[in-house]
């Protein structure tokens, strides 16, 4: 199937075998390449890509490995949904993660074919799920050749009991402090803090 890049919007909208490309998704195709992207799986649905970006200032930034967040149609919604954010729930995501660890050496190997050197530093990504995993990811990766982790309102490990945990932790520590103030408010009334 040929597909025809307009320059035009309104002739993309009459052309119905022609796609416009917005500025930014130019600006996005020049500078990044794909190495190599895993589509999702048919048994977990894990999905990551690895891009190499063109106009990195530092060779330190040039690899950036972005995993998938969750998906909500289709048969990503029971996998990404039920499957995975619910064992995150529980813990960890534990069906995307085995397909982490089994892919993860398919990533190192593009990276280490393309800069022909067992030495480099690799950015990792994620939204979500995807953060989650990029957590995951370096967590069971050597951490030198790590550079850079960014995730995006991405769940931690331990699950629900660590969030109670956590909650229950600064609910503690805001009655401590409230109770500090009040009685350095009191003490102060009474005249002896100054």
């Amino acid at each position: 199937q040929k597909i025809a890049v307009s320059v035009n919007k309104e002739k993309a909208i009459q052309d119905k075998n022609s796609f416009y490309l917005s500025t930014r998704t130019k600006y996005f195709t020049s500078r990044f390449e794909i190495l190599h992207h895993q589509p999702n799986t048919s048994m977990s649905g894990y999905s990551h890509t690895l891009f190499k970006d063109h106009l990195a200032k530092d060779s330190k930034d040039a690899y950036l490995l972005a995993f998938r967040g969750t998906e909500t149609r289709g048969a990503e919604l029971f996998k990404d949904m039920v499957l995975t954010d619910g064992s995150i729930a529980i813990g960890v995501a534990i069906p995307q993660i085995i397909s982490l660890v089994k892919f993860k050496k398919e990533v190192l190997k593009t990276i280490e074919k393309d800069i022909k050197d067992s030495i480099y530093k690799l950015n990792v990504v994620g939204h979500s799920l995807g953060g989650h995993l990029a957590q995951a990811f370096c967590l069971c990766h050597k951490t030198e050749a790590i550079h850079k982790l960014y995730t995006f309102n991405a769940p931690g490990f331990g699950g629900i009991l660590a969030s109670v945990i956590a909650i229950f932790l600064r609910i503690i520590r805001l009655i401590i402090k409230l109770l500090v103030r009040g009685v350095q408010y009191l003490l102060s009334l009474v005249g002896l803090r100054g």
